[in-house]
């Protein structure tokens, strides 16, 4: 089950999993002056970003799954422009040749029977 919610967070997520990644790969470039204690403040960060990086990539995944399992390949489609590649109605309408109103209808429907699941 996803939540709409969790569909709007998804290209917020994609640029946080991005940021963590490179936190966790800037954390383990840093060579310690010898001084142990930080060397061990420095893996542990750098194993609690690639820990979160991880969660977070779960999670962005099990969003894009459950837009996958979508029936109808037109809302598939309408889900995927919109909380994917960050569409707007209008954006979305063009290019399925439908009118706003109707691409509204149609993600309304689809995010409806995804959070019923």
């Amino acid at each position: 089950m996803v939540t709409k919610e969790e569909l709007r967070g998804y290209r917020e997520g994609k640029r946080e999993l991005a940021n963590l990644r490179h936190r966790s790969a800037s954390e383990e470039r840093i060579q310690p002056g010898g001084v142990l204690a930080n060397a061990e403040i420095i893996c542990e960060s750098a194993s609690m970003y690639r820990a979160a990086a991880d969660a977070l990539q779960e999670k962005l995944l099990r969003i894009e799954s459950s837009i996958e399992a979508v029936a109808d390949p037109r809302a598939r489609q309408a889900l995927r422009m919109r909380y994917i590649d960050g569409k707007s109605d209008i954006e979305i309408a063009r290019r399925l040749n439908y009118s706003d109103r109707q691409v509204r209808r149609l993600i309304k429907k689809a995010v409806f029977d995804m959070e019923k699941e």
